[in-house]
């Protein structure tokens, strides 16, 4: 990789998380602004940043939740009986 790959790779690193962090409203303005102004130049970040806008919103509507601790025992022991019962039949 040549010494301007290197450069810019490392750049879009930079400015990765940069992305990242507005995405979570952790950036500063001056990042905030550093980031708007590099994706006007890197085609290559404005895709990062696009596809990370949609998996941040997908992520969002996808109404994720958690087992329950009591869900989470009886989905054990569940597991552990179908284990014992698979490894009778194989004996």
């Amino acid at each position: 990789m040549s010494t301007s790959n290197n450069l810019r790779h490392s750049l879009c690193e930079k400015y990765g998380v940069f992305c990242d962090k507005c995405q979570y409203d952790e950036a500063s303005i001056w990042e905030k602004l550093k980031l708007k102004f590099h994706l006007i130049m890197c085609g290559e970040c404005r895709k990062y940043s696009q596809k990370n806008t949609q998996l941040s919103e997908v992520i969002k509507n996808a109404k994720l939740s958690n087992l329950t601790p009591e869900e989470q025992e009886s989905f054990k022991m569940l597991l552990q009986k179908q284990m014992q019962n698979s490894s009778s039949k194989n004996s």
